[in-house]
């Protein structure tokens, strides 16, 4: 994916149909003084979920768990989410070659269950966020209450 005015605005015509169907909003942000601070928008149905995070995958795709960086891995969890870039730098081995990425795609997909591989599922894969997810969620919702003075 791109980064920039293009992946929310880009220009629609005959032969390019827009841009992604996202736009990237910050949930995090450090302060000058090295100080964490969780972010969060909130717009109606299109809330984001603050802080930084990790996503795991348990058992044979009986669900993913959306989880605050930091929290320890669910038992029988595989980690979904890996670095390609640190401090500006591509992490070496985090792009493999084409041959690779189409061989775990094919294998990742034959793995899916029947009612998740259609362009219109079935079923709705579960996704669900942690506890403390949803704590720091809900902190970041209250600080965006008239009268709140917190800046998440």
């Amino acid at each position: 994916f791109g980064v920039g005015t293009s992946l929310g605005f880009a220009t629609a015509s005959a032969t390019n149909p827009g841009g992604l169907g996202g736009v990237y909003k910050a949930v995090h942000y450090v302060e000058e003084d090295g100080t964490p601070t969780p972010l969060i928008k909130v717009a109606e149905n299109k809330t984001t979920w603050p802080g930084r995070k990790e996503v795991y995958r348990i058992g044979a795709f009986e669900r993913d768990v959306v989880q605050l960086e930091g929290e320890p891995p669910l038992s029988g969890s595989k980690r979904l989410l890996r670095p390609v870039i640190l401090s500006g730098s591509i992490v070496s081995g985090s792009s493999p070659p084409l041959s690779e990425v189409r061989e775990f795609a094919q294998q990742n997909l034959s793995e899916l269950p029947e009612p998740f591989r259609h362009l219109s599922p079935t079923a709705e894969y579960p996704v669900v966020p942690s506890a403390s997810l949803e704590r720091l969620r809900s902190i970041a919702m209250g600080a965006h209450q008239p009268g709140a003075t917190s800046t998440t």
